[in-house]
């Protein structure tokens, strides 16, 4: 994948709750039977979602700070919004009720900014010059994290392998922004969006230099929470056998996974290299 490689506001009315159901109303129930029906969803869909957007970003200042910073990536980087926050994409996943896409477009700006700062506003790459400074970029290509062939499913695979966690990823904020990254590149490919995504763990229990602890649920719901819209269709644990590890964190881990119901897999490999 290429990023793994590198109106006058006078004469508009305010936005009600009557304006937010004629909105549902006319795009927050429709069902796609057709590729042909949702290319015609997302083309007149597309209209009312800007106009959402721009009507929030004018009328809601009790909710200024959610609107902040989708505002800023307007001035800054339009192209930006168009490429690494796809309004169509936006729209189908919340199948096409534009009220909903356009909030969760304004999240998905805001969670980028409280994460990389005013880089946010920069291209996500691992260049060294984009949204990850040169340190973060080589955290990601340490391979901790990474991206494997599409599954028999067409199914996009990612895969934490703890194991080759460098140095850097000690940092969390570090590995915080090595997710968002992957969890872009799997949002931005067409095939994945359309088939969903399927993540693999791989515990190295044998390693003392890579102790393991109890995961942090906030890192998980941002992973699961869906400020970047990819369907997570299942989850699968490989860990190398070891007993007090079974006992212990292994219910933990689990536990952090449940409030989504995907599929869960735990598998137990003898050595590494049976892994």
């Amino acid at each position: 994948m290429s990023r793994a490689q590198g109106m006058d506001s006078s004469d508009d009315e305010e936005v009600t709750t009557s304006n937010r159901e004629v909105m549902m109303d006319l795009f927050g129930t429709a069902e796609v039977e057709t590729v042909e029906q949702g290319e015609a969803m997302v083309a007149g869909g597309r209209q009312q979602l800007e106009d959402a957007l721009q009507s929030m970003l004018r009328n809601d200042p009790d909710d200024s700070d959610l609107w902040n910073s989708y505002d800023k990536a307007k001035q800054q980087s339009p192209h930006l919004i168009e490429i690494e926050s796809n309004p169509d994409k936006f729209l189908r996943f919340y199948k096409y009720d534009v009220w909903a896409a356009s909030e969760a477009i304004a999240k998905y700006w805001q969670k980028r900014e409280s994460i990389f700062g005013e880089r946010a506003f920069r291209p996500m790459t691992l260049c060294g010059e984009g949204a990850l400074n040169k340190e973060e970029a080589e955290a990601f290509k340490c391979g901790g994290f990474s991206i494997l062939p599409s599954d028999k499913h067409g199914r996009g695979v990612a895969l934490m392998n703890r194991a080759k966690f460098c140095t850097k990823c000690a940092n969390a904020d570090t590995r915080l922004k090595s997710v968002f990254y992957l969890l872009q590149v799997c949002f931005e490919s067409d095939t994945t969006f359309k088939n969903g995504l399927v993540g693999m763990i791989l515990f190295d229990t044998e390693n003392p230099n890579n102790p393991l602890n109890r995961p942090k649920r906030s890192f998980f719901n941002f992973v699961m929470g869906q400020i970047i819209p990819i369907t997570h269709r299942a989850c699968h644990f490989i860990v190398v056998r070891k007993s007090s590890f079974i006992q212990n964190l292994i219910p933990s881990w689990l536990s952090v996974f449940q409030p989504w119901k995907e599929r869960t897999v735990v598998h137990f490999a003898p050595s590494k290299e049976a892994a």
